[in-house]
């Protein structure tokens, strides 16, 4: 397992979503954005996950949301619309808040 830090720069027009904390985004006079990401907690490599392009948020509750292409974001959200009730059996289960 390991922990990771990524800068990650993109074109104006993209967005860059990963499995880690997001820490900076800044925009450059030359039209590239740059994101920074942080994993602090020690993963396995499998679970390192990446996509940049086109893409929107849409909140499914106060702390869950998709990330998909604009034509498709609102079925993405439907799909995953049942993730906090999910989050809270997990929870109850665990006997714990998850803190991502």
């Amino acid at each position: 397992k390991m922990t990771y830090k990524a800068t990650v720069s993109v074109p104006r027009w993209a967005t860059c979503v990963m499995s880690a904390v997001q820490m900076i985004q800044q925009t450059s006079p030359k039209n590239v954005k740059t994101f920074v990401w942080m994993q602090d907690v020690p993963v396995s490599s499998y679970l390192i996950a990446l996509a940049v392009g086109d893409l929107r948020r849409k909140e499914i509750s106060a702390r869950c949301a998709v990330w998909s292409e604009p034509q498709i974001v609102d079925k993405a959200a439907e799909e995953y619309s049942q993730t906090e009730d999910f989050l809270r059996i997990a929870e109850d289960i665990a006997g714990m808040p998850y803190v991502w």
